[in-house]
């Protein structure tokens, strides 16, 4: 997420990103801008200054010292990237019992109907357990096959109890959510498959559930419905 900042300065949140991914995607940044030729001016750089929150650090302190890094990379020369080398991710490194992956529920996910809200939020829950399940599926296999076989079948709920509801609003892509659903049911029946011949890594539960599930559907196809739940605020008296 992009924000002006001042008159010339920017600030650009990352969720979920320490501060060494930060430094690539900063230098990633730097890179473009310093290669990218503006009619009017011509080719201009920038500096970066990278900082990633600590745990119970207000807002303010971290803006702080992403903008003291900031300066640093100007009073050092200019167009580089300088990096506050602190943050959560050193202390979730340091946690050998802490969960690796991890799908973070955002409240701006909320469409405002209950009903899939809810389902929604509890399948954060239930990918959450099996991808925890995954990392210790060796030492204890019918735990991976529980949590998998609870979230597939709410995922075939959830996407009937979505079609109906959509049906009911009389929305006009309705054809459009069913083939989506249709299409990721197939792919998570796949990987149930394939989990039980043993030929599935960790990695392609997550990519299915983080990219297509959560990414390029939840966040992107239900969008496309959201304005059929938004609250229309009560008329003032005059």
């Amino acid at each position: 997420m992009l924000f002006r900042w001042g008159g010339e300065e920017f600030v650009v949140l990352a969720p979920a990103t320490s501060y060494r991914s930060a430094a690539s995607f900063a230098e990633t940044l730097r890179v473009k801008v310093e290669q990218h030729e503006i009619d009017t001016a011509g080719n201009i750089t920038i500096s970066l200054g990278v900082a990633e929150h600590i745990s119970d650090e207000s807002e303010n302190s971290c803006l702080q010292r992403a903008d003291a890094a900031m300066y640093a990379a100007k009073n050092g020369g200019r167009n580089r990237v300088v990096v506050d080398q602190h943050g959560n991710s050193d202390a979730w490194a340091a946690d050998q019992s802490a969960t690796i992956l991890h799908l973070s529920w955002h409240e701006s996910y909320d469409c405002g109907e209950p009903t899939i809200d809810q389902e929604h939020r509890q399948l954060f829950e239930l990918a959450n357990t099996l991808i925890n399940a995954a990392f210790k599926r060796e030492s204890n296999p019918h735990e991976f096959e529980d949590a998998l076989k609870k979230l597939l079948a709410h995922v075939v709920k959830h996407f009937a109890d979505e079609e109906a509801i959509l049906a009911r609003h009389h929305y006009a892509d309705l054809d459009v959510q069913v083939r989506a659903h249709k299409m990721l049911i197939e792919h998570a029946l796949r990987l149930r498959d394939a989990a039980a011949a043993g030929g599935v890594t960790i990695g392609e539960f997550v990519d299915f559930l983080a990219d297509e599930v959560v990414a390029r559907h939840m966040l992107k196809v239900d969008r496309e419905f959201y304005p059929l739940f938004k609250t229309i605020p009560p008329a003032q008296a005059i």
